[in-house]
Parts: structure tokens; C-alpha cells; sequence
């Protein structure tokens, strides 16, 4: 399991990007998610960052479902969901 330091700093590096509005960056390695489990840990704890601006989420969508999307973020699966807010 990754570690709960680990998942914050993640969460505040892609909040931090998100706020700026940033070119996407990848996650620095030392933050980075070993397996898809954390990196549900990482999307919850950012998601808990953009609830004061954002709101709650109020849905779900699965995205990153071609070959070239999947490739691009460095995933082997389509089974990538995230919130809507």
C-alpha cells in the first residue's frame, strides 16, 4: 500500500498543475503509483483537494479507452474511471 505522505504529495502536485492550469506533466517518480490501486489513492486525495472550489462529485466517467490514449498515459487498461464534478 502506498504510503498516506506518498498519496498527499501526489494529489498536491496535480492540484497545484490543475490551479494553474498547466500543461499535463507526469507524476515525478518518487510520487508516482506502483500499481492502479494507488493510483485511485492518489485521484481520491486529489479529488478531496478540488471539493472547497469544485464541489462534490456528482458522477463518474471511464475514460482512456483507445490503444493510443492508453499508451500515452501509460496504462494497459481501459478500466480508468474518475469523478465529475
Amino acid at each position: 500500500m502506498v504510503s498516506g505522505d506518498k498519496v498527499q504529495r501526489a494529489a498536491r502536485f496535480l492540484h497545484e498543475g490543475h490551479q494553474a492550469r498547466a500543461s499535463y506533466e507526469p507524476i515525478p517518480d518518487e510520487m508516482s503509483p506502483r500499481d492502479i490501486g494507488e493510483a485511485y489513492d492518489i485521484q481520491e486525495a486529489f479529488h478531496e483537494l478540488l471539493i472547497p472550489d469544485r464541489g462534490p462529485i456528482v458522477g463518474y466517467k471511464v475514460a482512456l479507452t483507445t490503444t493510443v490514449m492508453q499508451e500515452m498515459g501509460g496504462f494497459w487498461s481501459p478500466r480508468i474511471r474518475g469523478g465529475i464534478r
